[in-house]
């Protein structure tokens, strides 16, 4: 139970810090507590892997997600050195925070905006209704199938569109410019 207990604390200091940046840079006891719970962080997920690894090489039965997909590509190398660990690690980690994060903000704002407008929930619930109605019990829809969620799909992107998923974008220009 390590990566919930971990998951907020380490998104709200992010969160924090695209609105003071300051926050990056300057030893507070949030920034110490900080780099301690992403250092945790860090060490549950290459162990994680590592786990899975020698699961793996030693002819166990692992399960068929993202991370079996990742490691796929690493068994013909014969060794998971310190370096691909730590990428995998980094890559896990963009997967699921950022993912789960979008993906979260996204659908709690469709449904908002289709709670709203009810001619655009039966629609919805029209197309859904057609992919998914069809499937027997433990089915999963065709890539085809999904392909026909043309209203649906245009109800996600008019979300992003209304409502970014980023909220702060920060820049910072090369040079000046005069307009």
């Amino acid at each position: 139970a390590i990566f919930p207990s971990l998951y907020l604390p380490i998104m709200d200091e992010c969160n924090a810090r695209s609105l003071s940046p300051w926050r990056t840079y300057l030893p507070t006891p949030e920034w110490f507590a900080h780099k301690k719970r992403v250092r945790q962080l860090d060490a549950a997920i290459i162990k994680i892997v590592r786990d899975r690894w020698d699961k793996k090489r030693s002819g166990g039965k692992v399960p068929d997600d993202i991370l079996e997909r990742v490691l796929d590509q690493e068994v013909n190398t014969g060794s998971l050195s310190a370096e691909t660990e730590r990428q995998l690690c980094y890559e896990i980690k963009t997967f699921l925070l950022a993912g789960h994060e979008t993906s979260a903000a996204m659908l709690t704002w469709t449904m908002h905006e289709l709670s709203d407008n009810l001619e655009a929930t039966e629609k919805v619930r029209t197309e859904s209704d057609a992919v998914f109605g069809r499937l027997k019990k433990d089915a999963l829809p065709t890539r085809e199938s999904l392909d026909t969620l043309d209203y649906s799909l245009a109800a996600l992107k008019e979300t992003l569109r209304l409502y970014s998923v980023v909220p702060v974008v920060t820049r910072v220009a090369e040079e000046d410019d005069d307009l």
